[in-house]
């Protein structure tokens, strides 16, 4: 069952409702509720919970950045020709 990106590698707690649902809680409140799933190994996840994470090319989720908060190394261009020259 997934629970909102914030909440992972924290402990919360988990309970089984009457109306066959699952509820997920952090310390004071509900932070997710799935239909309880029965039979074979199965995986329940609201998209929602994903929300203001980026996933990259490598399939590796991170969170949301702002583009002018990025840090780009600057070089002069004298760098690429001499890597260009090292390689005749």
């Amino acid at each position: 069952y997934s629970v909102p990106f914030r909440y992972v590698g924290q402990k919360v707690k988990v309970k089984e409702t009457l109306d066959q649902h699952i509820e997920v809680y952090d310390e004071y409140e509900c932070i997710a509720k799935h239909p309880l799933l029965k039979g074979q190994l199965r995986y329940h996840a609201q998209l929602e919970h994903y929300k203001g994470l980026n996933v990259t090319t490598s399939g590796l989720a991170t969170r949301h950045t702002q583009p002018d908060a990025l840090e780009v190394e600057r070089r002069s261009l004298q760098v690429y020709e001499q890597l260009e020259g090292s390689e005749s």
